[in-house]
């Protein structure tokens, strides 16, 4: 499951990290959290997951280029998950 994947939970705690920080994350930087946890979920074949991080990391910056290539690709593969 993907609950048990180490860098799963790396990037979980990082994410947790910077949102209790007083500074404001970016939203740039929040985009890349979620795509890597995209990337994450992919790897470990949890196509609708990968499909729910990519959508945030774009709600975050609609501009992330990879976020936009891996979820297009991951339609495409898998029209189910639209």
């Amino acid at each position: 499951p993907i609950s048990d994947n180490p860098k799963l939970g790396y990037w979980k705690e990082k994410v947790s990290e910077l949102t209790g920080n007083a500074v404001p994350e970016s939203e740039e930087s929040k985009a890349d959290a979620a795509y890597n946890l995209g990337l994450e979920s992919y790897r470990n074949g949890n196509l609708a997951d990968a499909k729910k991080f990519w959508d945030e990391a774009l709600e975050h910056d609609p501009r992330h280029l990879q976020a936009k290539r891996n979820l297009n690709r991951l339609l495409n593969e898998h029209p189910e998950l639209k």
